[in-house]
């Protein structure tokens, strides 16, 4: 498959301009059309196998060939065409072949006939230009191959298997700017007819010069000629050898008369060399040349290299090896071998005598050890939106995270898995962390207020996952169990927040209802039934519901009292009779201390007097004392005395104002009290103090003959003595300094010198640390501030002077700074041999230092 005719344009290297054979003459050209002047139609496009338009030229092969001229378009004009820009070597045309292609074994030829057949034993020059184009890079191999027949391969686009008298043997043919010549002398066999140009190797002895992105080698030929010429044999050239010298050695053949050409491509008769290899000259004489080469080995130039500083490690070891030719080798520890095995770090420096002139080199050796283990942490929870950031140094070696990035700190936004393997040359070591996100808690148990039946119990389910639980009563249980009454508070804590609810519990009694003995009533007499229970549900027997039921009739009465948990019923019997009235007043009640209490006769329809001739069916009494009643109806009279005694005063409790304390302390709270005969606290301990051992709110009911009291207070949690991080070690060049900031809220702060300042000024070396304090404790640390050397000084001494040829080195030997040349190198000398001014900064942390020399030529040779 031939390669495309429209490759993007590229220019692979920098041309050279080599002549393989000069010639000088006129004589008939046997190539017809040879520059490719006539031309029918006009190209438009690429070539094809067979006839071109460039008559007589054509393909031998299904390779197809290419013809460009100024009259032509597109792809096949002049200068500029598919394969390139060029203008022709003379005239408006020229043709142009592929010599090696990148798929398969590819080539184009051109071939035309002979103006005449060639004489046998004839001398002949055969020549021709070139020029690389631009879709390809450089080849080394383009000949021309004269024959009595035709050479074709009418089904193959493959290399000619055939020896052409003419091809190119001066290495990589690079120029594309202007056009290579090309020429030689041959001696004909006779009937010779045709001649064909191209590549007549395969692609095994077809080399490319790399780096090549294509593998394509495309070349423009132009200005073909074949001559006949007279030929005197070959010629005297003898060159000896091989020769040996300091710096440089001139080659002198001794002859006059002759075309010189050396391999670079000079034409002088002698040629200085100044490094060493095997030179070879071609000398010509019309077509009669000779050729000759002399091995020349130069000293003094072949400074010896270390090649760059160099990492191995641990365990392992470095090899450096120097050319075995130049034996004249010592090290830094007195060995000469040119290989050298280097175990350990450090700077290494040898010194090579080439028997002519001294050169010295050094290398620095690390030895890198695989990373040290390092740890994410602990698997932890991340609160929404919240971030969490692992950072770590990054000279530990090449960072590699879970999602490819390289970054030595990593910020993590969500949950999930997260891995980091820090490597070097070395090996690498890994760790992962799991990250799962959560959130604020939030608890609900319940209503504000709910009532409890007696002898019931409530359980108060909190799922554990959220968060920890911590009740009034400092539990942290779930299922709670409330079997009393009281206000029950719950608080739920986790890393990203709290939440609390509050219940108030009542028990709710079993209702009481008593209507004592069966009575009896006087005609027209009536009396009143009280069913009690405040609140309660009342209903008697004749569907009413109030609180009470006025009876003036005999009869069987019944009511029932119910509550949401509890119901009673009592009966009793009203009788009516002639009986006087009956008053049954208790033998004795006990009144407190600024309160009143009501002395109710307990039946209706009868006339009252009290002892203070008051009238009414109740009366009120404020103070202790004895009273009485005396009650009378058309049945009779009666009378009854109570004692009201002095009960005291009612009890008072308080338990002081909210309290803080910290993170696992206990206090101990003592009320304020009096006239109190029992406790109730909320956990339901029944001791006069309470011990408070977590946040929450703390309640206390009290309660003596004359009533209760009731007092609550709330326990918070102080803030936590956050951990202090001053950061970490680090260094000062002298007279620097830097501030450490401490900006946590809510604290005290000391540091060395007794300030409390947040800021803190370190302008030396030592060990600076600080204590910051709050209500709940102290957090300390500490940072090494070690300090930095000066810039050392710099002194490259005086100044130099060289003779030609010489090579003088500075090498100020100046450990642990960097170097900076006026020539932008940084090694730690410097060779020169040449007039200059050689600058040299050294630096390190702290500051650089600069020192210059002169170097100067001097031709004057030692005095006697």
């Amino acid at each position: 498959m031939q390669p495309s005719k429209y490759p993007a344009f590229i220019r692979c290297f920098s041309s050279i301009l080599f002549t393989t054979f000069l010639y000088s003459g006129l004589a008939q050209n046997l190539v017809p059309n040879y520059s490719f002047e006539t031309v029918s139609p006009c190209p438009s496009a690429p070539g094809t196998w067979g006839p071109t338009v460039a008559p007589p030229w054509v393909g031998p092969t299904l390779g197809t060939p290419d013809i460009f001229h100024v009259c032509g378009s597109g792809p096949a004009g002049v200068p500029s065409n598919f394969a390139g820009t060029q203008s022709p070597n003379t005239g408006e045309g020229y043709a142009g072949i592929y010599v090696r292609a990148q798929n398969g074994e590819y080539r184009e030829y051109i071939l035309a006939p002979l103006l005449e057949s060639l004489e046998a034993n004839a001398h002949y020059l055969l020549s021709f230009y070139i020029s690389m184009g631009d879709v390809g890079c450089a080849s080394q191999l383009v000949g021309a191959y004269v024959s009595e027949d035709a050479p074709h391969s009418g089904s193959s686009s493959g290399h000619l298997d055939v020896t052409p008298q003419l091809e190119t043997n001066q290495g990589w043919l690079t120029e594309s700017e202007g056009w290579i010549y090309v020429s030689g002398c041959f001696i004909a066999e006779g009937g010779e007819q045709f001649i064909t140009l191209g590549n007549f190797h395969p692609d095994s002895e077809t080399p490319i010069l790399e780096p090549c992105f294509n593998g394509i080698s495309y070349y423009y030929i132009d200005d073909v000629v074949l001559e006949k010429i007279s030929g005197d044999g070959n010629l005297p050239l003898e060159l000896g050898g091989p020769e040996f010298a300091c710096l440089s050695y001139t080659i002198d053949p001794g002859l006059q008369g002759y075309n010189y050409i050396w391999e670079d491509g000079s034409h002088e008769p002698t040629l200085t060399v100044t490094e060493s290899g095997v030179y070879g000259l071609t000398i010509v004489d019309g077509c009669s040349f000779a050729i000759d080469s002399i091995e020349i080995t130069i000293h003094g130039d072949h400074p010896v290299d270390l090649g760059p500083d160099a990492i191995f490690c641990d365990g392992e070891s470095y090899t450096i090896s120097l050319d075995p030719t130049f034996n004249e080798y010592e090290w830094n520890d007195g060995s000469t071998d040119p290989d050298y095995t280097i175990t350990a770090a450090g700077t290494y420096a040898v010194t090579l005598d080439d028997g002519c002139s001294l050169s010295t080199d050094e290398i620095t050796v690390e030895v890198l050890t695989i990373p040290e283990p390092f740890d994410l942490g602990e698997d932890v929870y991340l609160c929404y939106d919240t971030e969490l950031e692992l950072s770590f140094d990054p000279t530990l070696g090449d960072f590699l995270w879970q999602d490819m990035s390289t970054s030595s700190t990593y910020v993590i936004y969500q949950e999930g898995t997260y891995s980091l393997t820090i490597s070097n040359q070395c090996g690498s070591v890994s760790d992962a962390i799991i990250v799962t996100g959560l959130e604020s808690p939030e608890v609900n148990i319940g209503p504000d207020t709910l009532e409890l039946c007696s002898g019931e119990v409530i359980e108060i389910n909190i799922d554990p996952g959220p968060g920890d639980i911590f009740w009034q009563d400092g539990s942290g249980d779930s299922p709670y169990l409330i079997s009393s009454p009281g206000t029950y508070h719950v608080l739920v804590s986790n890393i990203c927040g709290t939440a609390t609810d509050e219940m108030e519990v009542f028990v709710v009694g079993t209702p009481f209802v008593d209507f004592g003995p069966d009575i009896d009533i006087c005609p027209g007499e009536q009396t009143i039934l009280h069913a009690g229970n405040p609140g309660a549900n009342i209903l008697w027997q004749d569907g009413t519901t109030l609180d009470s039921l006025i009876v003036s009739a005999s009869g069987i009465y019944t009511v029932i009292v119910s509550n949401s948990c509890h119901m009673v019923t009592d009966t009793i019997v009203i009788s009516m009779n002639g009986a006087p009235p009956q008053i049954n007043l208790p033998d004795q009640i006990t009144l407190c201390h600024g309160q009143t209490v009501i002395l109710d006769a307990g039946i209706t329809g009868v006339a009252y007097i009290w002892n203070d001739n008051s009238t009414g069916q109740q009366l009120t009494v404020s103070s202790p004392g004895t009273y009485s009643i005396t009650v009378s109806n058309g049945c009779g009279t009666d009378q009854d005395t109570i004692v009201v005694a002095d009960g005291g005063p009612a009890p008072i409790v308080s338990l002081g104002n909210d309290v803080a304390i910290c993170a696992g302390d206990m206090l101990a709270l003592t009320p304020v009290f009096a006239n109190v005969s029992s406790w109730q606290w909320h956990d339901g301990s029944v001791i006069s103090t309470y011990m408070i051992n977590g946040p929450g709110e703390i309640s206390v009911a009290v309660s003596n003959s004359c009533g209760s009291a009731y007092d609550t207070l709330n326990v918070s949690l102080l803030t936590t003595t956050p951990p202090l991080d001053l950061g970490a070690d680090t260094a000062l060049c002298s007279g620097e300094s830097f501030v450490l900031s401490i900006n946590t809220p809510g604290i005290t702060i000391e540091w060395p010198d007794g300030s409390s300042d947040t800021n803190y000024n370190v302008s030396g070396s030592g060990l600076v640390y600080a204590t910051i304090t709050n209500s709940c404790g102290s957090s300390y640390d500490t940072i090494q501030v070690g300090a930095l050397p000066d810039a050392p000084a710099l002194n490259l001494g005086v100044d130099q002077s060289l003779c030609p040829g010489e090579i003088i080195s500075v090498s100020p030997g100046i450990a642990n700074v960097q170097y900076l040349w006026q020539d932008g190198s940084t090694g730690n000398s410097y060779q020169s041999a040449q007039e200059e001014t050689i600058i040299l900064t050294i630096s390190n942390d702290c500051g650089s230092s600069t020192d210059t020399i002169e170097v100067t030529e001097s031709t004057q040779g030692p005095s006697t």
